[in-house]
């Protein structure tokens, strides 16, 4: 599969997004006439400033990145919404547009959906030079499978941690064994290269930290057994598992969306009917 490349260029630009919003968070999160205004005006900078990038900057197209980006934000934000408004498995403590229908801003939601571009373009970028991705798994030493089986994995180890944090996220050890457990049997059988390994060992790291900050500046949200400056262990190894199996499956859902895209435009341009002369 060929890998998409992001320079950097496209990778400044999504961290400087990302930096701006968490920056309006520290200093405006309980304004959400503020927040309401600030997150999309940030988002709608970085969409034009991306569209004037070389080609050889950015992963995706022009065309592509909108619906991508739309996508995205159902499903981080979609993710969010279930395990705060429908499980209650934390609580954001800033005000929300309709707290009856989401207790989580709709700024929020939006920002999701960065966080999750943030990380595909900084997996895709040339600064990490990450390898291609692995088309087998790896089972008492032998590769077996395909793409579709692991992505039937990943899909597997999140919908079952996501359903154990669900029911567990109060209890000491059973909110954050799971992941554990998760994501042992995900380095394992997914065997990522070294790379990776250490892109999930500082996500480990820089996530927490930066939900940290977040919480203890912002009072953004709360969790329960906040133990390492609000933040729970489960936390920590949930954004491990997540930037694995997201830099795969995100990946792969990239392509196709633009697959998806550019058959539509091609079609407009070279299947259209010639004019007819003027009589």
């Amino acid at each position: 599969m060929t890998r998409p490349t992001s320079g950097h260029r496209a990778l400044a630009l999504d961290f400087a997004s990302v930096l701006l919003v968490s920056l309006l968070i520290l200093l405006a999160a309980s304004r959400l006439w503020v927040m309401a205004i600030g997150v999309p005006s940030i988002l709608g900078l970085r969409f034009l400033a991306r569209a004037r990038l070389p080609d050889s900057e950015r992963d995706l197209s022009v065309r592509a990145e909108l619906p991508f980006f739309l996508a995205l934000v159902l499903i981080g934000g979609g993710n969010d919404w279930n395990s705060v408004h429908r499980h209650h498995v934390y609580d954001y403590t800033v005000p929300a547009e309709v707290p009856e229908l989401s207790s989580i801003p709709i700024w929020m939601l939006l920002y999701w959906g960065l966080i999750l571009r943030f990380i595909l373009t900084l997996s895709h970028s040339r600064l990490l030079a990450l390898p291609p991705l692995a088309d087998s798994l790896v089972l008492f030493g032998r590769r077996v499978g395909g793409p579709v089986a692991r992505a039937l994995v990943i899909l597997g180890l999140t919908v079952a941690t996501r359903q154990s944090i669900y029911r567990a996220f109060e209890h000491p050890i059973g909110s954050w064994l799971p992941f554990a457990v998760a994501l042992g049997l995900a380095l394992v059988v997914l065997r990522p290269d070294r790379r990776r390994i250490l892109l999930v060992v500082a996500t480990v790291v820089v996530g927490p930290l930066v939900e940290a900050v977040y919480i203890g500046g912002a009072g953004l949200h709360r969790y329960r057994l906040g133990w390492f400056f609000g933040v729970p262990l489960w936390i920590a190894l949930w954004w491990g598992l997540a930037v694995l199996g997201w830099d795969e499956l995100g990946t792969r859902f990239m392509l196709f969306v633009e697959r998806s895209v550019r058959p539509r435009a091609s079609a407009r341009s070279v299947g259209a009917p010639p004019a007819r002369p003027a009589s």
